[in-house]
């Protein structure tokens, strides 16, 4: 949540959520591999929000459009 104050200490700020079992739990009782996929994109867009240098992700193509549609969005 204060990601945006880490990254304006200065260093880049890498992300590495993929698949992380924080994840899972808002996501109810053992979710898949997909479920946490789509849940890592999230917070991949977020940490870009925030200001991340980079984000670690499992699934790069799916959070290459997840980071496309943030682009996007923003235009």
């Amino acid at each position: 949540r204060e990601l945006a104050d880490v990254v304006a200490l200065g260093p880049r700020v890498l992300v590495g959520t993929s698949r992380k079992r924080f994840l899972a739990e808002p996501l109810g009782a053992d979710p898949d591999e997909r479920r946490r996929d789509l849940a890592t994109a999230v917070t991949s867009v977020l940490a870009a929000r925030a200001g991340a240098w980079a984000v670690r992700v499992h699934d790069v193509a799916a959070t290459r459009d997840a980071l496309a549609v943030l682009g996007a969005w923003d235009g």
